[in-house]
């Protein structure tokens, strides 16, 4: 959660500013100057007597920038999102989501003043929406509105900063600018650009600067930054740290165990573009951020920051109706110091005021664009796409850690009934050069000495393949089942588990991944020797008061060669619970060798808010094959993200129908349900074939009912096997239809 919190603090209501001897950021390699007398720049800082010229020239320009600029006034247009993701998952959910707008004013004195006109904010995963009118959730936004965190623009616009700020002090990159910058940077040409603007008797042109960082640290980054080459303001600038953050490389509290879950911060790309006011100075324009965090394999939090300014004006008198005095009725105003909220010196004399209007007032106002989580306004995705690609051709900087994990993160501890008790550790490097990432895993069971394990390697300028493999897996025959999640195998161990389906995989791989928001896919192109996975043990803890429980035997395998590719694909609608939603996902693979086969599956859910406080979800799946389908890639439906009444492995066939529906009462934070699933094989393997006495003879029937928290996010559920074998079943599951 670090990463979230990290992010969150650009809208969190600012803090008290601690006194000058104790406001700077905790690393003492950059918060504290260099000595004067340890400042000589190193021999390699720039590689062109050029770009030193152009460096130093905007080096001198920051501190006379703002020099004749007295005030500037804008509309500003801001959006936060932040949402939870998982391996595996039918679809990622919305943590936070907020937009607004309004009006701002800069001086020079030190004074911001901001007029809030709309907005909103959204709580998806709980259900909270400040648009709530029968409860008195917008009146408590616009109060907290005027408390919130100054706009970027207005918090950020310090032309002495030695420091880039993501929100309050302790989150900062130190500045290509500052005055120790060649201690920790080093600087070369990139290209160049001529413009013709209007009303200008002679073109601007703009020159690129190049900023990589002399060692791998998360508070340096690797930049492009745009100047105009006569003056040295800066046009535009696209960023990123040098490496992703890492809880357990970058904690400030000590070492953290191997065991702790991995905790990362990956942030891909931050871009500010400034535009040009009057033909003098050039200020805010828009911004993007967008980054990931991620704990461990299990889940990931994608989050998006983006800002407008427009409407600029500057050195105009400040517009009687920005601060209305006499307030409004119904009107919120705030006044403090501009200390806390900008980051200029801590001696800074301005004021803040912020004014917002009512809820009503916040939720019809001018300005809200009501995107989807999908859309990016500030920039467009070919522009992200192109200035991304642009930052990973600079490669990693040197002494890039490397990484290493052992224990039950990263799912590197398992146990089943294949391998026993299983454990291992994993490594991760970034190769020089900017040629990718290189991973590797091994793990070794105490039931099957042969270990198990990958070789990983991702290059990074690849426009064609993600990722390149070599492995021996144990793995899951059944789609959908998650056997050596830790939630599986605590099951197993304590409670014996069930007749989960595996089989050993060696061979090599090539995958592709696109992402967007919104939607996944991956295609894989493999070739791989399958092989029998056996019994290894049956000890579970449930031994001990039923000792005729015994783990079941594994299905055996049909071994051979097998290459092919397989694709998958995920896609949905949207986040909002109070809105009409949907979600899609699907599967195909196609596979010669030993047998000649393909296999696919599609499912389609749709969750339906039917009235106030009830909805209710219905979903669709089947899968089919054609060929000679090898025993391991048989479809084996059961489990929470299938058929609920009974369990993975214990049904097999060629090919599947699924039906489920639910009712639930409450709201996405927390909701009763009520479930019913339906589900027919075809051409079953394991299930003996019956003669057909009506249409619906060899169908399976459940129902159930339970708890809903979090939009489905976690999910606890007693389910009943009606037909054909009766039986009851807890589940305690991750990722449900809602």
């Amino acid at each position: 959660m670090t990463a979230l919190m990290l992010l969150l603090a650009l809208w969190l209501p600012p803090e008290a500013s601690p006194p000058a001897s104790e406001a700077r950021p905790p690393s003492a390699t950059l918060a504290f100057p260099v000595p004067a007398a340890d400042r000589t720049t190193p021999s390699d800082t720039f590689g062109d007597p050029g770009v030193r010229a152009l460096v130093e020239r905007a080096r001198a320009a920051r501190g006379n920038m703002a020099e004749g600029l007295d005030s500037f006034d804008g509309r500003i247009w801001e959006r936060l999102y932040a949402g939870v993701d998982g391996r595996g998952f039918r679809r990622e959910r919305g943590i936070i989501q907020e937009e607004r707008s309004g009006r701002m004013r800069w001086t020079a004195s030190g004074d911001r003043l901001v007029q809030w006109e709309a907005g909103r904010r959204e709580f998806p995963i709980v259900g909270w929406s400040s648009l709530d009118d029968e409860r008195d959730e917008g009146e408590s936004y616009a109060r907290e509105l005027v408390g919130s965190q100054l706009p970027p623009p207005l918090a950020s616009f310090d032309p002495h900063s030695d420091q880039l700020f993501l929100g309050g002090r302790e989150h900062w990159f130190l500045h290509p600018l500052a005055d120790t910058a060649g201690v920790h940077y080093r600087f070369e040409s990139g290209d160049s650009l001529r413009l013709t603007l209007a009303g200008m008797a002679e073109p601007i042109t703009l020159s690129e600067v190049v900023v990589l960082p002399r060692r791998s640290d998360f508070r340096l980054i690797a930049a492009s930054m745009w100047f105009e080459r006569e003056t040295g303001a800066l046009v535009r600038a696209v960023y990123r740290p040098a490496r992703p953050f890492n809880l357990r490389i970058d904690s400030s509290d000590g070492d953290i165990p191997g065991f702790f879950p991995s905790i990362g911060f990956e942030i891909p790309r931050i871009l500010v573009e400034y535009s040009l006011q009057d033909f003098s100075w050039w200020l805010p324009y828009r911004f993007s951020f967008e980054g990931e965090g991620s704990v461990g394999r299990f889940a990931r939090f994608p989050m998006v920051v983006e800002w407008v300014v427009s409407d600029l004006w500057v050195n105009e008198e400040e517009p009687a109706d920005l601060i209305p005095d006499p307030l409004p009725d119904g009107w919120y105003l705030q006044v403090r110091s501009a200390r806390a909220d900008t980051l200029e010196a801590d001696d800074s004399s301005g004021r803040v005021v912020v004014v917002s209007p009512s809820a009503a007032e916040l939720r019809e106002g001018a300005g809200l664009r009501e995107i989807d989580f999908r859309d990016r306004v500030a920039f467009t995705g070919s522009e992200l796409d192109a200035l991304e690609r642009r930052l990973r051709s600079f490669g990693p900087p040197p002494g890039t850690p490397l990484e290493s994990a052992w224990g039950v993160t990263e799912e590197l501890t398992r146990f089943n009934r294949v391998e026993g008790l299983a454990t291992g550790a994993l490594a991760r490097v970034t190769l020089p050069r900017g040629a990718g990432r290189l991973s590797g895993e091994v793990r070794i069971g105490t039931e099957a000495l042969l270990p198990t394990g990958e070789l990983l390697f991702e290059p990074d300028h690849s426009r064609w393949i993600s990722s390149l493999g070599a492995y021996h897996r144990l793995v899951p025959s059944a789609d959908f089942d998650a056997p050596h999640a830790l939630g599986a195998s605590v099951s197993t161990l304590v409670l014996g588990g069930g007749p989960s389906p595996f089989h050993y995989a060696a061979g090599l791989e090539a995958s592709r991944e696109w992402r967007a928001p919104g939607s996944e896919s991956e295609l894989t192109v493999f070739a791989e020797w399958h092989r029998s996975a056996e019994r290894g043990t049956s000890f579970h803890l449930r031994q001990l008061f039923d000792s005729g429980r015994r783990l079941p035997a594994v299905l055996p395998a049909d071994e051979g060669f097998y290459s092919g590719m397989r694709a998958v694909h995920r896609w949905q609608s949207g986040l909002a619970p109070d809105r009409v939603r949907l979600f899609v996902r699907s599967a195909v693979e196609v596979a010669t060798g030993e047998t000649d086969y393909a296999r696919g599956q599609l499912g389609a859910a749709l969750a339906i808010p039917l009235t106030p406080g009830l909805a209710g979800a219905l979903e669709v799946a089947g899968g089919g094959a054609v060929g000679q389908l090898p025993q391991q890639r048989h479809f084996f439906p059961g489990g929470p993200a299938s058929y609920r009444g009974g369990q993975a492995g214990e049904r097999a066939g060629e090919g599947y129908t699924l039906v489920r529906g639910e009712l639930g009462r409450g709201v996405a934070g927390a909701r009763i349900i009520l479930f019913a699933d339906a589900m027919k094989l075809f051409q079953p393997l394991i299930d003996p074939p019956a003669p057909l006495r009506d249409p619906f003879q060899d169908w399976h029937y459940a129902a159930g009912g339970g708890l809903s928290f979090l939009d489905g996010l976690i999910r606890v559920e007693l389910a009943r096997a009606m037909r054909p074998d009766p039986g009851w079943r807890g589940l305690l599951y991750f990722d449900g239809l809602f």
